[in-house]
């Protein structure tokens, strides 16, 4: 089974999703993380189904992980100003 797919984007830059399951909230969460310069940013987003979360990473295409990293590095600009 499917959990986890490594997109490599330009300079080095990489965005990795993983599927996991939290046993006392029932759910499966999709994992989306990527690391920036010293600090690791990562987002999850709960699931009711594996299917669910695996069809979101199924989906997920290298422009999806790019706007993230571009989405993450804005956020932390943001908050250093």
């Amino acid at each position: 089974m499917k959990f986890a797919k490594l997109i490599e984007l330009k300079n080095n830059n990489q965005v990795l999703l993983t599927i996991r399951y939290n046993d006392d909230e029932d759910l499966y969460y999709l994992d989306i993380r990527t690391d920036i310069d010293d600090l690791t940013v990562l987002v999850n987003y709960p699931y009711g189904s594996n299917q669910d979360a695996l069809d979101v990473l199924e989906a997920y295409t290298e422009e999806d992980a790019n706007n993230f990293l571009i989405t993450s590095k804005l956020l932390l600009n943001n908050n250093n100003n």
